[in-house]
């Protein structure tokens, strides 16, 4: 059951990275372009739940929503109405 999760960050499985590490070319968390080159990293994988001052302040979610965004992997995947930060501007500069 423990293998079935998957890092919060980069999506992997923990049974892959499990198996890397085994095998000691360690699976790093983070993500690369179209070109191979890196986008971001992280220090390490994250199994772990958000807390809720992690939702409120980094990912934006209402206090009283953080409960449906535990295991969010992405901003974009919040509601607008479950955020407290603005909606994004269409083209026409007008909110949605």
């Amino acid at each position: 059951m423990a293998d079935d999760m998957r890092c919060l960050q980069c999506n992997e499985s923990q049974a892959a990275i499990r198996a890397t590490q085994r095998l000691r070319e360690p699976l790093h968390c983070g993500a690369v372009d179209y070109f191979g080159e890196a986008e971001w990293t992280a220090e390490r994988h994250r199994f772990r739940d958000w807390t809720d001052r992690e939702l409120i302040d980094g990912f934006g979610v209402k206090p009283e929503f953080v409960g449906l965004y535990r295991r969010v992997m992405s901003g974009y995947e919040i509601a607008d109405e479950h955020s407290a930060r603005p909606a994004p501007a269409t083209p026409e500069g007008e909110q949605k």
